[in-house]
């Protein structure tokens, strides 16, 4: 075990490894360069934090988890954690890149989610297995200004998601989600606020109940399966809550909105579908505040 725990590193740029052991950290500073730690395990301490002026921050758990109990803070750097199972976040945790792009992977395993704040960046999420909120519903999970997510990675077992972002734009994927006996079903739930949202969803019959919620208006690119032709989740509910939001289905000539079961579309205002395509397998429910 390589410790420094207890100790406050602060360097021009650090690297430490560990290969086949593990790495237990403390704070951690560089001034200018990256910041590089990578052993079989890795923990980040709570009360500990990782900064960088404006060099990159990458942890990497070669052949176990990854625990982030600190703070991880760079001023336009990039921040990628990589767990070979699992990679945990602190319910108190965040990692702020300040436009610098966000990479979270939990290869084998589920991720949970802290904050990942990129400000005007990017965020990248993706598990083998489920991406869970780990600060509680109605607390942000991203702040980013495009964010993507995908579950069910290892294509041979569950792949849930259930987070809260603050984006302009979300795409989500879990199309190689199976069922399991301990995890029958895999819904998709996201809770967004703060902008109008662009939203791609990509999933399969096994992800049961899709679920998108926004403070705003909801414009749908493509939800469904791989392609236009196939269906996506077992059932679907959009809402767009505001007196002045819409849900729409019409900003390109390809969007589409399918599901194998029962779709249903609230909005505070309108439902606007043109020239694009609607399909349930189910019954297709729709209220507008504005009749």
């Amino acid at each position: 075990v390589l410790d420094s725990s207890l100790a406050t590193l602060t360097a021009s740029a650090i690297n430490l490894g560990n290969s086949g052991g593990d790495i237990l950290a403390g704070t951690i500073t560089a001034a200018t360069g990256a910041i590089n730690l990578t052993a079989s395990n890795i923990t980040l301490n709570a009360g500990s934090a990782i900064n960088t002026g404006s060099g990159a921050i990458n942890l990497t758990a070669t052949g176990g988890s990854l625990n982030i109990n600190g703070n991880l803070t760079t001023s336009g750097g990039a921040i990628s954690a990589i767990a070979y199972t699992d990679l945990t976040m602190g319910s108190a945790t965040k990692a702020q890149s300040n436009g610098g792009f966000i990479s979270y992977e939990a290869t084998n395993g589920s991720a949970q989610l802290g904050l990942l704040d990129a400000g005007a960046g990017s965020v990248y999420v993706v598990a083998g297995e489920n991406i869970t909120d780990g600060n509680g519903a109605s607390t942000n999970n991203i702040k980013a200004g495009r964010a993507t997510l995908q579950a069910s990675n290892v294509g041979s077992g569950p792949g849930s998601i259930d987070v809260d972002t603050q984006v302009p734009s979300l795409d989500v994927h879990n199309l190689t989600v199976y069922s399991t006996p301990g995890q029958p079903n895999n819904p998709v739930t996201v809770r967004n606020s703060g902008n109008p949202l662009a939203v791609s969803v990509y999933s399969a019959p096994a992800t049961g109940q899709l679920t998108i919620t926004n403070d705003n208006t909801i414009n749908v690119g493509h939800i469904g399966g791989l392609t236009n032709m196939i269906g996506g989740a077992t059932n679907t509910t959009l809402t767009a809550t505001g007196a002045s939001s819409n849900i729409t289905v019409q900003e390109c000539n390809t969007c589409t909105l399918l599901s194998g079961g029962n779709i249903v579309l609230n909005a505070g205002q309108d439902i606007l579908v043109t020239h694009d395509v609607v399909d349930a397998g189910g019954t297709v429910t729709a209220t507008a505040g504005r009749d």
